[in-house]
């Protein structure tokens, strides 16, 4: 049996049905069933009608469940194994509907899409088993991206008709009959486009292993001056040409892969029904060194100063205590990583800490002289011991009479306040008049808030004391 599936086999589509050929035999013939309506369902529509329009509707409603399906295009996905021998699925296209085939026991797959508009082009690329995508090209200009996870799809709308496509691991390339080529992420993201010198007639992924090089092949039909047209080659490398063949008639299709014992070959058929055959050289290189040949002309016109003394001292004294050198950095790299690592391990137990802890201020008093109230809760199940509160401000304008607050231990779920006096001095703007509140635990700062205190006119105050004074 594993010489038997080790033979290839060709799948050739006529109308509804699929032939299968091993070894030009005749293998399996597979058909696509549709729903069968029998004729009483039809003669009883016709008896409970009340008139034509009600007919009319009722037969189009039974019309929309015939199944009758034609296949329209077909492609292969490989099942298990990216081998060349590996055993394929066959992804079949119908009217509005894609469904994948299993060539072992030439049964549906449960995998199926639905979709809007007839399939012209069809490719697909990944495992059954693993992951795919299909990329699925309709006649009027829609392309859809299909894959094992998502049943929905991306979707693009071109202008025009599709001539090709080709679809790639991260991206794929479309042709349109405007001569236009374009190329898009997998979520239908334009990356570029191109207008082609010709109106395209095929397009052909072309992949030399040898260089690791993936090239998109496009034949085009040039007119020349005198009217008549010509073939033309593109060979495409992103959105450059890389190479150029000229052909002296247009061609209808093009292929790449391997023929006889040659590896990389070209084959073109031409509208007068002419093969021809291109092989790819060994020893072939292409022009791939553009952006290379910019860059080393730019570097070309760097003025580089010359060699001074100081140089070739520290060169020399850079060879001979090269190990001390590289030792000190590695010290210096290793103590800088711990700097860090230590920063960030207390930047994350502040971050707990202070998601435990919650504080409120109170401003008491109507002036000059103001307590200010501050609270604090522990919404921890730890109790909280060593929090510190101090109290920034500016001594122009303000006096207080403890700056710093010693906090007790705090008990999970209750609430302490500690409390100081200010005394205004004397009257100052918005930002001056600000009391800034810290919060710290050891070395770490908790929280920092600013309390703004109120305006107060100290000379106002002294004159309203006088009067006073006087009418007493």
């Amino acid at each position: 049996m594993n010489e038997i599936y080790s033979v290839a086999g060709i799948a050739v589509v006529i109308k509804n049905e699929i032939y299968f050929y091993r070894n030009c035999k005749p293998y399996h013939k597979y058909s696509i069933q549709s729903t069968i309506i029998r004729d009483t369902e039809e003669c009883k529509l016709w008896q409970e009608s009340d008139d034509a329009f009600d007919l009319l509707k009722r037969l189009q409603v039974l019309s929309s469940k015939i199944g009758f399906h034609t296949i329209t295009c077909v492609t292969e996905l490989k099942r298990n194994m990216s081998d060349v021998h590996g055993v394929s699925c066959l992804v079949i296209a119908t009217t509005d509907m894609i469904s994948i085939l299993d060539t072992e026991s030439f049964k549906i797959l449960p995998d199926k899409y639905e979709l809007q508009g007839e399939t012209a082009y069809m490719s697909s690329i990944g495992l059954y088993d693993v992951d795919y995508k299909i990329l699925v090209a309709t006649r009027t200009g829609r392309l859809y991206i299909f894959s094992k996870s998502s049943t929905s799809g991306f979707k693009v709308e071109t202008t025009h008709a599709i001539v090709a496509i080709l679809l790639r691991i991260d991206k794929f390339i479309c042709c349109t009959i405007d001569g236009l080529l374009q190329c898009y992420t997998l979520k239908c993201v334009s990356l570029w486009n191109v207008k082609l010198p010709g109106d395209p007639t095929s397009m052909v992924n072309m992949y030399v292993q040898s260089m690791s090089l993936e090239m998109t092949v496009v034949s085009c039909n040039v007119i020349n001056a005198d009217g008549h047209s010509r073939g033309l080659v593109l060979m495409y490398c992103g959105s450059t040409v890389i190479h150029k063949i000229s052909m002296p008639d247009p061609m209808t299709c093009i292929t790449f892969g391997r023929f006889g014992q040659e590896e990389n070959a070209l084959i073109m058929i031409t509208t007068n029904g002419k093969v021809d055959i291109k092989l790819l050289k060994r020893t072939a290189t292409f022009d791939l060194c553009a952006r290379s040949t910019l860059t080393a002309h730019a570097q070309g016109n760097l003025s580089i100063p010359k060699r001074s003394n100081v140089f070739i001292e520290q060169t020399l004294r850079e060879r001979e205590h090269c190990k001390e050198m590289h030792v000190r950095t590695q010290q210096t790299w290793q103590l800088l990583q711990i700097v860090v690592s230590n920063e960030r391990l207390n930047s994350i137990k502040q971050k707990v800490t202070s998601q435990l802890l919650h504080t409120s201020a109170q401003l008491l008093g109507l002036g000059p002289r103001f307590k200010i109230r501050f609270f604090l809760k522990n919404l921890g199940k730890e109790p909280l011991m060593g929090i510190n509160v101090a109290f920034l401000y500016n001594a122009q304008y303000h006096s207080i009479e403890s700056p710093r607050c010693r906090v007790p231990i705090i008990v999970p779920g209750t609430e302490i306040y500690c409390e100081t006096f200010v005394t205004c001095c004397t009257y100052g703007g918005s930002d001056d008049r600000a009391i800034d509140i810290i919060v710290s635990r050891e070395t770490n700062v908790m929280y920092r808030a600013k309390v703004n205190m109120p305006v107060y006119n100290i000379q106002t105050s002294n004159l309203s004391e006088e009067l006073n004074d006087i009418t007493s």
